[in-house]
């Protein structure tokens, strides 16, 4: 069983520190969830792939055309829907779990952030953050963050998000890319 958690925090142009819950629960086997707003989002299935895809940012790549998007995103704290949705994708093969996400923007705005080393405060910047939490609890989690330009941020937390692990390093990869109209991620 396995939590999947995905936020995506916006922070450019029109939208100055509006911050979008995507409340993506993925439920790989029948599993109660529940998120702050005390409903439970459907369950959203992870489709198995064939071959990997290239993870450059561009979800371009056959494994993301077939799977269906998970959109429907809620505004933080609120029931209102996210003024610009995104759009998250979850697939996995015998070896890896691969989540993409499509973040809208307004035409002419490009994200908020810049390049920066693994592990900088990427906070401020627009970012995608992915908590996984093995097991039913919930209580101890892996939270992966990329922003728009593929600076990268990892830590494990316990405690429900209180106590945070920074010197953890998970074995992924992500890489972000952006064009008039959207940025995403892999």
């Amino acid at each position: 069983q396995l939590i999947f958690s995905l936020i995506h925090h916006t922070q450019s142009g029109t939208m100055p520190n509006l911050r979008r819950r995507l409340a993506f629960v993925a439920c790989l086997l029948p599993l109660a969830c529940s998120i702050a707003a005390g409903q439970a989002p459907p369950p959203v299935q992870a489709h198995r792939i064939q071959t990997a895809p290239v993870v450059d940012g561009k979800l371009d790549d056959g494994c993301w055309q077939g799977v269906p998007a998970v959109t429907g995103f809620l505004t933080i704290d609120s029931d209102e829907p996210a003024a610009q949705q995104s759009f998250g994708y979850l697939c996995f093969d015998d070896d890896r779990l691969y989540v993409g996400v499509k973040c809208l923007l307004p035409a002419g705005v490009t994200p908020k952030g810049e390049v920066r080393p693994h592990d900088a405060n990427v906070f401020r910047d627009e970012i995608i953050e992915v908590m996984i939490a093995p097991g039913t609890a919930g209580t101890s989690y892996y939270q992966l963050v990329i922003s728009a330009y593929g600076a990268t941020f990892d830590a494990m937390r316990s405690g429900g998000g209180a106590a945070e692990d920074d010197a953890w390093n998970g074995e992924w990869t992500g890489a972000a890319w952006y064009t008039d109209g959207y940025w995403s991620a892999e």
